[in-house]
């Protein structure tokens, strides 16, 4: 009975248990139970169990879709692995380095174990037989062709065409941004099914890519910078020079002004009063040049020490 209500037949139930019975009155109980019954069971449990079932279907689809597209990846790095031989080496670097000066200590021991020899750079030789030697899965096998790629056509070489120890830090370091970019890119790959790590890795490979073009930037500039003039030559070492002018008789200079070397030199300087006539005296020019010329009372008293004044500090101006 309880199957067939749940099914939408409820002509069985009443059936057995009529809402009326024989002496008219209305049979209230089983008229309950079986609204709660559909309440409970049809419209609140068996849709509970509908929406679970359902969501157990979509995680299950979303993880088969995951791992479809892991694998893709997986098969993508593995192409990858074939095209660029120093893979291998790259991602330990990468994962165990922890800063700049760190990375630089670390690629600089590499370069000491590479150069067997001592002889203090790599030749192409050399550094394709020191790779093959590397503890790394799988093996690193670099060809003539692999060679030339990651130094840029022997751009990155030194005269010798060689790499030394500065050569090879810049060829390791421009292979590492280049590995790290194209991880990044394979990662975002999984953006659709992990959204909240869109902004994490777009601003990580968005601040690589800045960096990547400020680098070439500036290399472009520094390349296209002119050699270094040769050093003026020193008018000193030059007994013949002319000598540059230091008071205010010498020649004219546009770069250095005249300086007045003495208190004698700037008296040369100044302006010349013209002779009194015969019969005038010294002070009389004084009083008529200014407006101010009414002696006052007690200057008279006041003037010898005044001319002691002016004694002592034409004293000072004066050289000995």
């Amino acid at each position: 009975a309880m199957f067939r209500i749940t099914i939408g037949v409820l002509d069985y139930w009443f059936e057995v248990f009529p809402a009326v019975q024989e002496d008219g009155t209305i049979n209230f109980g089983p008229s309950i139970f079986l609204v709660s019954y559909v309440i409970l069971v049809n419209w609140v449990f068996f849709q509970v169990s509908i929406a679970v079932l359902l969501d157990n279907f979509l995680t299950a689809s979303n993880s088969m879709k995951v791992d479809e597209m892991r694998e893709l990846i997986y098969a993508k790095q593995k192409d990858k692995q074939f095209r660029n031989p120093l893979d291998p080496l790259l991602l330990r670097l990468s994962k165990d380095y922890i800063d700049e000066a760190d990375l630089s200590v670390r690629l600089q021991e590499l370069f000491k174990v590479l150069d067997s020899d001592g002889s203090g750079d790599l030749s192409t030789h050399e550094f394709q037989a020191a790779m093959k030697k590397l503890d790394v899965v799988p093996r690193i096998f670099v060809s003539d062709s692999d060679f030339i790629a990651v130094t840029k056509n022997g751009t990155l070489c030194n005269a010798r065409g060689h790499l030394g120890p500065q050569e090879f830090e810049a060829v390791m370091r421009d292979q590492m941004r280049l590995y790290i970019q194209a991880r990044l890119s394979s990662t975002s790959e999984f953006w659709e099914a992990s959204d909240h790590e869109f902004t994490g890795l777009g601003a990580m490979k968005q601040i690589l890519s800045e960096q990547l073009r400020t680098s070439r930037s500036l290399q472009l500039l520094l390349d296209r910078l002119p050699p270094p003039a040769s050093p003026i030559p020193s008018a000193v070492a030059d007994p013949h020079a002319t000598p540059l002018p230091t008071s205010v008789g010498g020649p004219a200079n546009p770069i250095i002004p005249p300086v007045v070397e003495s208190a004698a030199a700037w008296r040369s300087t100044a302006v010349v009063s013209p002779p009194l006539p015969p019969g005038r005296p010294r002070d009389a020019r004084a009083r008529s040049a200014s407006p101010f010329a009414a002696e006052r009372r007690g200057d008279a008293a006041a003037r010898p020490g005044k001319e002691l004044h002016a004694r002592i500090i034409g004293a000072a101006l004066d050289p000995p």
